[in-house]
């Protein structure tokens, strides 16, 4: 994940706490770092980032399932990275498969 990357992640955060405060923006900003966190094991699973070519490549980014989560700070709609052509399936490491709620979350 590049610099510039994150400059816009942590703007998008803090947008959201000054507009919202903590207790309204915390689904908005939980939603924004879990999809954010499910990019990079997507880019990590597949070995390039986006719009790169390699030789160790493992499988094409295809697109988001979209995904509703249920947690203790409000309802989550996730975008599930999706993968095709890799030798292994991908699985986000966050969610279990076929969870809708937080007892669900992997520690």
């Amino acid at each position: 994940m590049n610099e510039q990357t994150n400059d816009t992640l942590q703007d998008q955060i803090l947008k959201i706490l000054f507009a919202e405060g903590l207790g309204e923006g915390l689904a908005n900003i939980a939603q924004i770092l879990m999809n954010a966190a499910m990019l990079i094991e997507r880019e990590n699973h597949i070995g390039v980032g986006p719009y790169q070519r390699g030789v160790e490549r493992n499988g094409h980014a295809n697109g988001f399932k979209p995904r509703t989560f249920q947690t203790a700070v409000g309802v989550l709609q996730l975008a599930v990275p999706q993968v095709r052509d890799s030798d292994t399936p991908f699985r986000t490491s966050l969610l279990e498969k076929g969870s809708r709620s937080d007892r669900a979350l992997k520690s």
